[in-house]
């Protein structure tokens, strides 16, 4: 594609969402660059064909005879015809245009809605989502040499749209629970363990060391390393939900407890270095930034989010402020990835744990 990526190179910061002025000028600037379907088709030709992605089905030779902007040619060798996009990333697309301008919003590091983009484009709304899951797959493939994990119970607040696993009349927060309810807890307390970096504690703690008292300490005393929800605490200590949850909160911000998705928590079974301050961090400071960052970017963007598609969402940040997203571009790394079937979107759910852009290759 045609680098332009010096021009907008300065993308908006993740808190601030993409203004209209600024997309107009990126379609008037797209638009004279490729401005009919011919142009564009040959652009996603262009850069198959200089990476010698292109091949007969055949016989396997690269050469192709083919009129500018066709989406069919024939094999230089055997003489048969080609559909050029049949069997790649591009398969079945029924226009070329709003694809190759997906791809080039992400090269300039603009990151809209889906249904931003199809206004932007004019395009369906299905359409647009559909290029948007399946670009963003794309970015996933891209994500592991610069990236850390991390609990996707970090996102919760941001689970706030249904989707095919959602529970009927349940919230969109239902489909964390559920996940966690299904691994056993040596998975869960795998999961949190690797999300807070825990070690030992000191046998030398105790909740007298922390001036627990009455509630708090009786609470404290009913936590392990098992989620208990707070409708439960509040049966085996018979004092009302408000005020354990307070009591809770208390235990929180000392550390020693930690909240799950759904009202329960579990008890930590370690201290985490204490700061200056004498708070405990959840997550070195660098991944809890990190992860701020990318929920102010995904409510400014998109406003809310399925859990399904968390790590979608977290590619697409990915894409936007790694420093090292692509080796050469991201229309060549589509080329390369192949087909994706409406099975595998279907498919595709959002793991316990999740890969974020390391703080350190931002």
């Amino acid at each position: 594609m045609s680098d332009d990526s010096n021009i907008f190179d300065s993308s908006p910061a993740p808190e601030q969402p993409v203004s209209e002025e600024l997309l107009e000028s990126l379609l008037q600037r797209f638009n004279a660059l490729f401005p009919t379907e011919k142009d564009c088709l040959e652009e996603l030709y262009r850069k198959a064909d200089a990476e010698k992605i292109l091949r007969c089905r055949y016989c396997s030779n690269r050469g192709v005879e083919k009129e500018y902007g066709a989406r069919v040619g024939s094999c230089k060798r055997c003489k048969k015809r080609i559909w050029l996009t049949g069997g790649t990333f591009f398969n079945h697309i029924r226009a070329a245009k709003p694809w190759l301008l997906a791809i080039w919003l992400i090269e300039q590091r603009i990151i809209i809605s889906s249904s931003r983009f199809h206004r932007l484009a004019g395009v369906a709304q299905s359409s647009a989502h559909n290029i948007f899951k399946k670009i963003t797959t794309v970015s996933q493939s891209h994500m592991q040499e610069n990236t850390v994990e991390v609990s996707s119970a970090l996102f919760s607040l941001i689970f706030c749209k249904r989707s095919r696993e959602t529970q009927a009349r349940k919230h969109p927060l239902s489909e964390q629970e559920e996940m966690e309810k299904q691994s056993d807890s040596e998975i869960l307390l795998e999961t949190v363990s690797d999300c807070y970096t825990l070690e030992p504690q000191p046998e030398t703690t105790t909740t007298t060391d922390m001036n627990f008292e009455g509630l708090e300490k009786e609470i404290y005393d009913q936590l392990s390393t098992e989620p208990i929800h707070v409708d439960t605490l509040s049966h085996k200590t018979g004092m009302p939900a408000n005020k354990i949850s307070v009591a809770l909160t208390m235990l929180e911000l000392a550390g020693v407890a930690i909240r799950l998705a759904g009202d329960r928590y579990i008890k930590r079974i370690a201290e985490l270095g204490k700061t200056n301050n004498g708070s405990y961090p959840a997550v070195s400071d660098e991944t809890a930034n990190t992860v701020d960052s990318i929920v102010s970017f995904i409510r400014n963007r998109f406003h809310g989010i399925s859990r399904k598609c968390l790590q979608n969402y977290l590619a697409v940040y990915w894409s936007a402020f790694s420093k090292i997203r692509w080796q050469h571009s991201f229309l060549e790394a589509c080329w390369y990835f192949g087909p994706i079937s409406p099975q595998q979107i279907f498919a595709s759910i959002t793991p316990l744990r999740v890969q974020i852009l390391h703080s350190n290759k931002r």
